[in-house]
């Protein structure tokens, strides 16, 4: 009886497995399809690593990530089309993995949202680094919740490869006396110190900080949520506001006030920090720890990274899909199922993906301009509004787990004083 019971649930979830199949595939062909709306410059990138490893010469990125270039680099070397090719295999590879990893719940709303997320990302998904650390953010906010050991060791990687996903490690502080909090420190700390022991000893103690000399160096990105208004005012006014492409290899905006809200974007980035180790802190402090309150302070950082930062490259969307869809995979299963401020991220997350996509690369050129074109500007304007949206929502999602939790070690309190 019981193998009728599984082999009948085995056929109803056929279909939707043949589903998830055909969506992940006309997704990735959208992709490539979107790669000659902008004369394939999209696919420079790639080029780019490829010539940076070859002359040396990728200061701003972190050495852990280019580790999973080089075997492919030793393949191609004097091909960067062949290099492009491999490396876009490699990616798909990658998300095939999460793929099945999502797929293995009981409750497939993360797999889904991610199919439809990740289509929306556009060429960002398979010719950007930033799937990397986003997929690994991915792995340790499922590790939050079935396996703590993973969790950090993902994390810590994370950051070794992209630095910002360092500043979630707040969410792996428990209490002082508990062991959790201990464990998790250990296996993030030692993951990071020994990624920048191989970098310092193969490649030189000047890698490890290379990328931190770079960040220092860059001013307000076109695309950031500060730089909006001022967009908007380059193209009512474009000589007294101008869009160029500077140093730091973005296009960035000078102008009157840009380097005030530059100023305050830093400031802000400072605030956040203070916040995650105020939150940390307070944990240490008081005790308790508690899954869905730290994977939705993981999503007010992330999101929060993106938005007070002077610099917002399209691709940077893409590291919301895997976080919020491990989010859906630890929320769908409980009593009320998903709460109310995650589903609006989710449903929220999808355009505002498709809107970076439609920043860049379909009208980018018109963006950067030296006249901005409206539709450009329009377009930037509602994707950075949405941007804010979903950073109220995260924020609201997790005032609501921490009434939660705070409930729950009330009655923990009441029940063993």
């Amino acid at each position: 009886m019981a193998e009728g019971r599984h082999r009948i649930s085995g056929v109803s979830l056929l279909p939707q497995r043949v589903a998830a199949v055909l969506l992940w595939l006309l997704g990735r062909l959208s992709i490539l399809a979107l790669v000659g709306i902008d004369d394939y410059t999209v696919i420079n990138d790639v080029a780019y690593y490829h010539r940076g490893i070859t002359e040396g010469t990728l200061p701003e990125y972190p050495e852990p990530a280019l580790w999973l270039l080089y075997p492919l680099h030793a393949l191609f070397p004097g091909d960067a089309d062949m290099f492009t090719l491999a490396y876009v295999g490699l990616w798909l590879l990658l998300d095939v993995a999460f793929c099945l990893w999502l797929a293995r719940g009981r409750h497939g709303a993360g797999l889904w949202f991610w199919l439809l997320f990740s289509t929306a990302c556009g060429p960002m998904l398979v010719f950007r680094m930033d799937l990397v650390p986003a997929l690994l953010v991915g792995v340790a906010a499922l590790g939050v919740l079935h396996n703590s050991r993973i969790s950090a060791v993902a994390l810590g990687y994370a950051t070794a490869v992209k630095l910002w996903p360092g500043v979630l490690a707040a969410g792996l502080v428990a209490g002082w006396r508990e062991r959790r909090t201990w464990r998790q420190l250990f296996w993030f700390l030692g993951t990071l110190l020994l990624s920048a022991a191989i970098t310092a000893v193969f490649f030189g103690p000047d890698r490890v900080l290379s990328p931190l000399n770079y960040q220092g160096e860059r001013g307000l990105q076109v695309e950031s949520v500060a730089a909006t208004p001022f967009v908007l005012l380059a193209w009512l006014q474009p000589d007294q506001w101008q869009i160029s492409y500077a140093p730091s290899k973005s296009f960035e905006i000078q102008g009157l006030g840009t380097g005030i809200a530059a100023q305050l974007c830093s400031v802000a980035m400072l605030a956040l920090l203070l916040f995650a180790f105020g939150f940390a802190l307070r944990r240490f402090l008081r005790g308790g720890w508690h899954p869905h309150s730290t994977l939705a302070f993981w999503l007010v950082v992330l999101i929060a990274l993106i938005v007070v930062n002077k610099v917002f490259s399209t691709q940077y969307l893409l590291w919301m899909g895997p976080l919020l869809a491990a989010c859906l995979v630890g929320t769908a299963g409980r009593e009320g199922g998903v709460p109310r401020p995650l589903k609006i991220l989710t449903w929220l997350a999808i355009p505002t993906a498709a809107l970076g996509t439609l920043v860049y690369p379909v009208f980018y050129d018109q963006l950067v301009d030296a006249d901005p074109q409206l539709i450009a500007v329009v377009i930037l304007s509602l994707r950075n509004i949405a941007m804010l949206g979903l950073l109220w929502q995260a924020i609201a999602w997790l005032r609501l787990e921490l009434r939660t939790e705070g409930k729950e070690h009330s009655r923990d309190k009441v029940h063993h004083p």
